[in-house]
């Protein structure tokens, strides 16, 4: 596959003169992935658009000292947008081993590389078998030594807001970490009886601190919701997920003195809701969220998130797809017309996908009269090892090879796997966040269809 040529320019579109300017984005792609590019910041993502020589450009106003990604086909640049500080950049969208070059000023090209070439060190899993103590103390190491190698590019003098940003962000990255230790700890060592002390709490509330400078920081924001969602889940009243959101984002308006740290987690708490299950049935988590929030910023995000839904919601028709199967035979909607169709949106790398395929293959059997198609849609980015696996094994329904980022991947947010879909006859959307093949009730619920 070739490579593509991506050049970014990030300038000022008015000079300096004590208020925010805008960053003007210059884009030159010399053979366009798909058409477009993506800049994600804080809570926004802009779609960038590209002409036929691969060229766009976006002006965005008030953004100064904010992290950013810049996605273009599959690759990721990170940047660090800030007033005054034009960025030229140009990386090949195909090669994610290569580290972007970067031509700014102030030296800020130290900052920009160290963003594209640092990777945290991961904590191996046998860790998570250590007693608490002895887990957060290693963890403590990985932190030490992730500080240390930042200090030693001696990036303060460059930009010391953006080191202190950045120290949060190693430290909230291993904090996630720790959080997870109290479901990791009892399957890898094999005691599901293991409840965490109050040791491990201790520990939670010593990293739970309201920072704003870090408001902007997916890692802090990110521990915040979690713990958020932890207090709220020691409750009786927490059944499903929806309330499990809304008393989450209860406890952060009872307990948050910051107003701002307070708005932006309750916007990642509803936003996640909305991601992961669509706007059926939103209205107390609309209701709670409206109450709570007046911020017009954090209310145009989430309104945004529940609009983008609209086309999902039960009855909509459908966006297409075009999918091949092993033999390179070309398959659609359509071709499955006139009866339900259950798809499976899976990958060959995702474990949770493969632990699905069990019941899949069960289910499937057991409608294999019925009016309902199973439909697999690989989002595997290597088509040889989809091949490979469909090939070698006795996978259930209709196997296809749709790829990455496609419109239906993107019309149906698909960001986490297996997610499954579930249409009508017509091509239309019965439920686009449906019961997974292990649900107790998937049977129960399919009969009543048909």
């Amino acid at each position: 596959m070739k490579n593509f040529r991506v050049l970014l320019f990030v300038g000022l579109l008015l000079p300096y003169v004590g208020l925010l300017a805008d960053v003007r984005l210059s884009i030159n792609v010399s053979d366009k992935p798909d058409g477009t590019a993506v800049l994600s910041y804080s809570f926004y993502s802009v779609d960038i658009a590209l002409d036929e020589q691969g060229r766009g450009r976006i002006s965005i106003a008030d953004v100064d000292g904010v992290p950013a990604v810049l996605s273009c086909g599959e690759r990721r640049v990170e940047l660090f947008l800030e007033d005054n500080f034009p960025i030229d950049v140009s990386f090949c969208v195909n090669d994610s081993h290569e580290v972007p070059r970067f031509r700014t000023k102030g030296k800020r090209e130290k900052i920009l590389d160290y963003m594209n070439r640092k990777e945290l060190p991961a904590v191996k899993l046998d860790l998570f078998a250590l007693s608490f103590d002895d887990f957060h103390a290693r963890l403590k190491c990985y932190v030490d030594s992730a500080l240390q190698s930042l200090s030693a590019l001696g990036l303060e003098r460059v930009n010391s807001r953006f080191v202190e940003i950045e120290r949060g962000r190693i430290l909230y990255h291993y904090a996630g970490v720790m959080l997870m230790y109290s479901t990791m700890h009892p399957r890898v060592t094999r005691n599901l009886m293991y409840r965490v002390d109050s040791t491990y709490w201790r520990a939670v509330e010593d990293y739970n601190v309201e920072l704003d400078y870090l408001a902007d920081v997916t890692e802090y924001r990110a521990f915040l919701a979690e713990v958020a969602r932890m207090k709220s889940l020691s409750k009786d009243n927490v059944a499903s997920a929806k309330m499990l959101v809304m008393s989450s984002m209860q406890w952060v308006s009872d307990n948050y003195r910051s107003e701002v740290l307070g708005k932006t987690i309750q916007c990642v708490l509803a936003s996640a809701y909305v991601d992961r299950y669509g706007i059926d049935s939103i209205a107390p988590i609309k209701e709670l969220f409206y109450e709570h929030v007046n911020d017009s910023v954090f209310l145009g995000v989430f309104l945004s998130k529940c609009n983008e839904w609209e086309r999902l919601v039960k009855g909509s028709a459908s966006v297409d797809f075009e999918a091949v199967d092993v033999l390179g035979k070309k398959f659609c909607l359509d071709d499955f017309r006139g009866k339900y169709v259950y798809i499976d949106v899976w990958a060959t790398w995702c474990a949770p996908c493969r632990r699905e395929s069990s019941y899949l293959k069960t289910l499937a059997g057991q409608y294999a009269d019925g009016n309902i198609a199973f439909v697999g849609l690989s989002i595997d980015s290597d088509y040889s090892a989809w091949f490979s696996m469909v090939s070698g094994e006795e996978l259930p329904g209709c196997q296809l090879y749709l790829g990455r980022e496609s419109i239906f991947q993107k019309v149906y947010k698909i960001s986490t796997i297996p997610r499954f879909i579930l249409l009508d006859p017509e091509g239309k959307i019965v439920d686009a966040n449906m019961l997974r093949p292990s649900s107790p009730d998937i049977k129960a619920y399919l009969d009543r269809l048909l």
